[in-house]
């Protein structure tokens, strides 16, 4: 089974993808090290973040009149 994985050469720093099935030994495309590393790719997070939805909608449930959070906005 193949899977598409990202590797960086420790010699001249070169990312690239590559198809493995995990038996074959890996080489860089660029200056043919064999010193490479598996790289995990980020996880790429969308969305609002809660502080864009408070902005947008407001405070949620009763609303704050006095106190430390009063004049946050």
């Amino acid at each position: 089974m193949y899977k598409m994985v990202d590797y960086r050469c420790d010699e001249c720093s070169c990312i690239w993808e590559q198809f493995v099935d995990g038996t074959e030994s890996v080489t860089c495309p660029q200056c043919a090290s064999e010193k490479v590393h598996r790289k995990f790719p980020t996880p790429m997070v969308t969305g609002e973040t809660p502080y864009k939805t408070l902005d947008k909608y407001g405070v949620p449930g009763k609303k704050i009149v006095s106190g430390n959070y009063y004049r946050s906005k």
